[in-house]
This record gives structure tokens, sequence and C-alpha cells, in this order.
């Protein structure tokens, strides 16, 4: 709504929540074979840019194939994983540098999750809101995914008026 006043102390709280409304984040939703990156500015319904990873599928399911091979078996599938997500964090860490977003949403296979997590740097781990939900699995929600976006978007919004009202005050 619009707001006119006239006074010795202008009110500043609406022009601070229009600005601090636009909050650009990426979110990543990503499975041990692939992820898709969008970068979003909040408030405005559509993907700034939207980037899709696609990694190595060969020996994707660690098999139950037992005998001596068995473990070689399970850490080949693990070291597949790793790589994978060692190409999302790549493409992530460029985009987190060109872009600077306030946080990144991360959703997916918990495995995935916990690789991609440990591929980052410790500033671009800070940036990290994990998501208890595979959003990439057959028939998943994003619901949770939407949620937890919208509170940090919020946060972030309650934060920055704060921050101002703090240095006013002061």
């Amino acid at each position: 709504a619009e707001l006119i006043e006239y006074g010795a102390v202008p009110s500043f709280v609406p022009l601070l929540r229009h600005a601090s409304a636009a909050t650009r984040y990426i979110v990543v939703e990503t499975s041990r074979d692939s992820a898709d990156i969008r970068l979003e500015t909040s408030g405005r319904g559509f993907s700034d840019a939207v980037t899709s990873v696609e990694g190595d599928t060969d020996s994707l399911k660690k098999v139950q194939a037992g005998g001596w091979a068995h473990a070689r078996y399970h850490r080949y599938s693990e070291n597949v994983w790793k790589h994978n997500q060692k190409d999302v964090a790549t493409e992530l860490s460029t985009l987190i540098r060109e872009q600077q977003p306030a946080f990144v949403a991360l959703a997916g296979d918990v495995r995935a999750r916990q690789l991609l997590g440990e591929a980052l740097t410790d500033t671009e781990r800070e940036l990290l809101i994990e998501v208890d939900a595979n959003t990439r699995a057959d028939g998943a929600d994003s619901g949770e995914l939407d949620e937890a976006v919208d509170r940090a978007v919020d946060e972030r919004q309650r934060q920055a008026i704060s921050d101002v009202r703090d240095r006013a005050a002061t």
C-alpha cells in the first residue's frame, strides 16, 4: 500500500520492507546422479537461471554381489556419487561467487546432500539451509522445500529491518 508521511523523523520501515523483499537465493535439488540448480529472486514467481548437472550413472546402485568383491563394488558406487556431487559443487560454487545469494536451499537425496556439503568450502557451507525432503524422487512434493525457502526469506527481511532499527537507535 502507498504510504505518505510528514514529520521530523520519517518512517523507513516500509522502504526497508520493499527494498529487502528482493532476496536472491539458490535452490539445489540433488540426487546421486544429477542435480538442478536454480537462481531465484523472492517475489518474482520464476527462476532467473536454471542449471542442470548430469553426472555419471554407471553403477549408481550398491549391489549385493557378495563374495570378495562386495566391498569393492560398494566403494566404486560411493566414488561415482562423490564425483557427481563434486561436479554439482563446482557449478554451485561458481554461481555463489558470481551472484552472492543470501542463502542456498538444499534438498534431495540424503546421501547426495551429505556429499555435496562435504565438497563445498566452509564459507559456502555456511549459506546452506538443508531441507529434509527428497524432491527428486518420483511423485515427490516440493511443499516442504517451498516452506523452508519462504521461512528463510522472511527471516532475512526481519533481520534487515532489525539491523537498521538497531543502528538507528544507536
